[in-house]
């Protein structure tokens, strides 16, 4: 395994300038091989895209949510389904929306409420099922607990989704 000498950034052409300074991003490579990279660039959200295992990059058009990851209480996720139609959550201060796109980052779909909830968010993750269900879980400070949610259209709507065998409380 490569790990380069002391601190040191390696960018290939055209990388994306990720945040150097407690930024976050977030990573997923699709069925046919390509990086997508989601990340905050001041002020909007976009997300890096490589064809060719990261030598070359490209971003994509501005979504319409912004993942404004330089504030503390904000996360995002990328997952793609079956169709490799790519799939974007992004809370900042306790709104979750999403936002999905069909070609590869070209156009987005409007942004779409997934939950609205008080707290601070911590960390926000999306997968999607053998079955094509998106599905997502949201953690907040501990007075707001955990929440899943799920999509079975492609994004078009979100329930809150509680688990079987999970106890009642914030999960609901």
């Amino acid at each position: 395994s490569f790990s380069p000498p002391g601190n040191y950034l390696i960018k290939a052409t055209g990388a994306p300038d990720l945040p150097e300074n407690g930024g976050k991003s977030t990573m997923f490579r699709n069925s046919t091989g390509s990086i997508f990279i989601l990340y905050s660039k001041d002020p909007t959200t976009v997300i890096g895209i490589s064809d060719d295992g990261g030598a070359t990059w490209r971003e994509s058009a501005n979504l319409p949510k912004s993942c404004d990851f330089d504030v503390i209480d904000s996360a995002g996720a990328i997952a793609f389904n079956s169709t490799n139609s790519l799939h974007v959550v992004c809370g900042t201060n306790g709104t979750i929306d999403s936002v999905y796109s069909v070609n590869s980052g070209a156009t987005w779909s409007t942004k779409r409420n997934v939950i609205t909830q008080s707290g601070s968010l911590h960390a926000l993750s999306i997968v999607v099922d053998s079955s094509d269900r998106l599905i997502g879980c949201a953690k907040y400070d501990i007075t707001n607990g955990i929440y899943v949610f799920t999509s079975t259209d492609s994004g078009q709507s979100w329930q809150k989704y509680k688990p079987s065998g999970w106890a009642t409380g914030n999960t609901d």
